[in-house]
């Protein structure tokens, strides 16, 4: 049809300048007076042109569009078949009516302002109208209207070409209310798992509590297993209820990011100590790698970034059997009020084949589903990294190769403490690998035992510290010596009443990390299982010395 609208436009040497469309309308038999119009002015008469004429007629009848003709007013001169067949009104009906006829009264005025603002200056407008057909029905159409000027330049009509567009409409409003019934979906979700999981953890750190005092108590071996067991498993619930709290509040847009000065180094460290410890169970190497070029003073969330490392941390330490886990901080970039710092975990565990590296931050998802099955886990710790990290200003990505290991990148830009030092200290080194071994920074004993909490448990009583580093001194070395024979005697319920006792000690002290290969101890004593119990009494006898040395840094040099 545009093909023979442009021929027949060529041939206009006088009278009507008339849009491509327009013409298309101009040729069925009630607007034949003006098509006559046209072939006098023209000189158009020859049968080809009668010919190209009546098939341009044929071609506005049997359009799948309506088409409508109006004059400067608005009122109805011309409508093909499909208005009729659309609207309801017939050709008689239509023509001399204004084309407000179709008008619902629903929609704006501000619309058919503009609208004429714009055709009435010979602009083309288009938009989608919701008009009324002749049975009071409600229909959508997409309408272009384009003006029809004379050989002055004058308008003389106007020229509307309609499509039906009801089903799209009915179409979109059909996807946006399942957009919104799933959003609600997913909210009524979030608020029922937060509901539940606050519901659940309640009597379970009255649970964990209990079992706790039920194992200070005097217990059988048997019923020490039971206890350890129970106590396990209930942790590990709270854990997936923690990871449930946290992705429903992500969800919902509920978490919010604190802005505080903190220290980097301690922040690390204080989590590395029990990280250690399930590497050196494993008998993994745990590295610390920060160089002295890295501030240490920052401005940020230090709770949600250390959520992020331990989650990293601990997936690396859950998926490798051999090797090591390596945690790297290195300086990218340092202005005067922020310093973009990269933070890398790597691992030399199973990795992650390349089509599945996209899943692995998909919620309640793991990369094989049968690690589910073989690591546990609800599959939220990655999905809450990475959705933590973009919510501090960047992105979670992992480099990994099945067999390979993997490496978790993620770059942040933190704010730097102002009017203080912001670099560690000159004599800080990076941690040496193999199991036991820990990185000594901020001060003496800072990642063996935790110096605040233990006079906070005396009541601030230096005296009464010393005198228990006196005790402890001499009695760590006795039991010590207890776990070595029910070690060597495959006693395995004397190593779990020993290891028990030893564990009770370092509570005074709050010693997480001694007190963890105490606990790993304890739990093959009550399982019987000896395999790796002499690495672990290995580590930890490496471990009390070590923490021996810093109980006696801290009183003065009265230790044992």
């Amino acid at each position: 049809m545009t093909r023979l609208t442009q021929s027949l436009k060529t041939k206009l040497s006088c009278g009507f300048r008339l849009g491509a469309a327009a013409l298309t309308a101009l040729l069925e038999a009630p607007l034949q007076r003006f098509a006559r119009r046209v072939l006098r002015c023209t000189g158009l008469g020859s049968g080809d042109d009668r010919q190209l004429i009546r098939k341009m007629q044929l071609a506005v009848q049997q359009s799948p569009v309506s088409i409508v003709i109006t004059d400067r007013a608005g009122c109805i001169e011309y409508v093909n078949p499909k208005f009729t067949q659309l609207t309801g009104y017939s050709s008689a009906e239509a023509v001399g009516q204004n084309s407000r006829i179709l008008k619902t009264g629903e929609t704006p005025a501000e619309l058919y302002r503009q609208l004429w603002e714009r055709i009435s200056t010979g602009s083309e407008w288009h938009g989608e109208i919701l008009n009324k057909k002749k049975s009071g029905e409600f229909f959508w159409e997409s309408v272009r209207i384009s003006a029809i000027t004379n050989s002055a330049g004058a308008i003389t009509h106007y020229l509307a070409v309609k499509e039906d567009i009801t089903a799209r409409k009915a179409l979109e409003q059909e996807l946006r209310s399942a957009r919104d019934a799933a959003e609600a979906g997913n909210r009524l979700k979030s608020e029922f798992l937060a509901l539940m999981s606050h519901e659940i953890r309640t009597p379970m750190n009255g649970i964990i509590g209990m079992a706790e005092l039920l194992r200070d108590t005097p217990l059988s071996g048997e019923q020490s297993e039971y206890a350890g067991a129970l106590l396990d498993s209930a942790e590990s619930l709270v854990g997936v209820i923690n990871d449930v709290l946290d992705f429903s509040r992500l969800e919902e847009r509920k978490l919010q990011l604190e802005s505080v000065p903190f220290g980097l180094r301690a922040s690390l460290e204080n989590i590395l100590g029990t990280l250690a410890a399930r590497a050196i169970a494993k008998g993994l190497a745990l590295d610390f790698r920060i160089p002295p070029e890295v501030p240490d003073n920052l401005v940020g969330d230090p709770g949600r970034l250390v959520q992020v490392v331990v989650n990293l941390v601990s997936n690396a330490v859950k998926f490798t059997e051999h090797g090591e886990v390596v945690l790297s901080v290195t300086l990218e970039r340092k202005g005067e009020a922020e310093a973009s710092l990269h933070f890398v975990v790597s691992d030399t565990g199973i990795g992650i084949c390349v089509e599945k590296q996209r899943r692995v931050f998909d919620p309640f998802s793991q990369a094989d589903a049968s690690s589910t099955h073989r690591y546990g886990g609800a599959g939220l710790g990655l999905t809450i990294s990475a959705r933590l990290v973009e919510m501090m200003g960047g992105a979670l990505r992992v480099e990994s190769a099945p067999e390979r290991g993997s490496s978790f990148h993620f770059t942040l830009c933190l704010g730097l403490q102002q009017g203080g030092a912001v670099h560690g200290a000159a004599g800080e080194r990076e941690q040496l690998p193999g199991p036991g071994a820990l990185v000594r920074q901020g001060g003496a004993g800072a990642e063996l035992f935790n110096l605040k909490e233990t006079l906070a448990r005396m009541d601030g009583d230096w005296e009464l510290f010393r005198e228990v580093n006196e005790i402890f001194a001499v009695d760590s070395r006795t039991m010590v010596a207890a776990i070595h024979d029910a070690i060597a005697a495959r006693d395995g319920r004397g190593l779990n009443r020993a290891a028990h006792t030893l564990k009770g000690a370092l509570g005074n002290f709050s010693a997480r990390s001694a007190m963890e290969l105490t606990l790993q101890l304890e739990g093959l004593g009550r399982s019987g299982e000896f395999t790796g119990a002499w690495e672990r009494y290995a580590a930890l006898e490496t471990e009390l010395e070590r923490l021996r040395e810093a109980l006696e840094s801290c009183t003065g040099g009265m230790g044992a």
